[in-house]
């Protein structure tokens, strides 16, 4: 009889090992599911972040770094920097930790820190491997950095490895600003076969985004892009330097006055200033020649005033394009287009004026004298006929009344010479 008991204890048992075991293989599954869930949800936010580094990042990221966010679109360069490093102190590792340092980056190219921002990409570069577009755009603003410390050829390198990665970056920065800056950084260095394959590019591009834009109003990108497409680099022109300096602007300038006509508010006034800030500190170089206080001074001032007007001659050329290029009046009445022209005529003004100033007690030679007359005898404004018969042909076009000048006079018969009857 104590044998079945036995049994069935023993039965009653290895059931109830049965059911805990698959309880705590359900327990298991359900915990390792959500856990898996959990870091792939994780996941999924962690390269969200690197992808967007924009303000829109900032969402859900350490309050200091939020804070950080709307300073640096405050343009307050020093709270922002304060705020990505407080961030970085608090949570040294996080998902945001990687735009945290790209966004300094950018706080400290506000500030002017140019090897601080360029430390600041470096490390985001090699630390984003996995995350192709936080890589991209710092790549690309590292560029920026080689450029200002006038670094060429390792801006060419920077902007072809982007280019590279192009389809990570916005379309009006791959399509045209990237290209524009390759081809502005070729003609610094005088490859001037590349600089115009990359000018043909970036034109391309925007041709290309104006036509998917249709005939709606201005894109807001447009003239952003111009901007940007057109700005100079922020290092200095030099005295030594100036013919480099001054190359890649007869095109970009073009692309600056287009942002202009646009009178698209924030980017036409960048625009503006920038034409403006470029010609002043073209005029400061011009206008303040180096000259060394050796025993020779007469012949290096007369060597350096030579210079002095060959730097007028090729910036009065670079000016006399941009004219050329002004827009007709009856297509903008844009402010911007005024104050950019009324600088550009006192900027002539200024220029032609050192070509009146003869080094005291030094006459100069024939050939000095011809040399100055070519550059002075220049047409600098062009013939304001051309303007008034471009007028007249728009108000016929329009079915606007043309009044036509009154007859002149008959000219006075002059009589035959020897004839005695008139």
């Amino acid at each position: 009889m104590t044998a079945p008991s036995s049994q069935c204890g023993t039965n009653f048992k290895v059931r109830a090992m049965m059911i805990l075991g698959m309880i705590i293989w359900v327990i298991l599954f359900l915990t390792l599911h959500s856990s898996c869930a959990l870091w792939r949800s994780g996941l999924g936010s962690v390269s969200a972040i690197f992808e967007d580094p924009r303000p829109q990042a900032a969402l859900g990221g350490p309050v200091a770094y939020q804070t950080g966010v709307r300073q640096l679109e405050q343009e307050d360069w020093k709270g922002a920097l304060a705020s990505f490093q407080t961030s970085l102190t608090e949570q040294p590792t996080s998902a945001y930790t990687q735009v945290t340092v790209f966004n300094s980056g950018r706080a400290y190219e506000g500030l002017g820190y140019w090897s601080e921002a360029e430390d600041a990409y470096r490390s985001v570069v090699r630390a984003t491997g996995r995350a192709p577009k936080l890589q991209a755009l710092a790549l690309y603003r590292l560029s920026f950095c080689y450029e200002v410390r006038g670094d060429d050829p390792r801006t060419i390198a920077a902007l072809t490895d982007v280019s590279a990665r192009a389809q990570f970056l916005p379309d009006e920065i791959a399509s045209a600003e990237l290209p524009a800056r390759l081809a502005a950084a070729y003609a610094r260095v005088g490859n001037v076969d590349e600089a115009l394959k990359f000018y043909s590019r970036a034109e391309a591009g925007v041709s290309r985004l104006r036509n998917q834009a249709g005939a709606q109003s201005v894109p807001e990108w447009l003239p952003r892009t111009l901007y940007f497409m057109g700005r100079m680099s922020l290092r200095a022109v030099s005295w030594t330097e100036f013919e480099n300096a001054l190359r890649p602007i007869a095109r970009a300038q073009l692309y600056l006055l287009q942002a202009v006509e646009l009178d698209a508010g924030k980017w036409s006034q960048e625009a503006t200033r920038e034409l403006i800030r470029i010609y002043t500190e073209v005029y400061d170089v011009i206008h303040a020649p180096p000259v060394e206080d050796d025993a020779d001074a007469i012949v290096e001032r007369r060597a350096a005033q030579e210079r002095q007007w060959q730097l007028v001659e090729l910036t009065l050329a670079n000016l006399g394009e941009l004219r050329a290029a002004r827009p007709p009046s009856e297509t903008t009445r844009s402010v911007h287009i005024e104050e950019v022209f009324v600088f550009v005529d006192g900027m002539e003004k200024k220029l032609l004026s050192i070509l009146d100033q003869p080094l005291e007690g030094v006459g100069l030679t024939r050939e000095a004298k011809q040399r100055r007359e070519a550059i002075r005898g220049r047409t600098v404004r062009p013939d304001d006929s051309l303007e008034k018969a471009y007028e007249k042909k728009s108000r016929k076009k329009s079915g606007q009344s043309v009044a036509e000048p009154p007859p002149s006079a008959p000219a006075p018969v002059t009589p035959a010479a020897g004839d005695p009857n008139l």
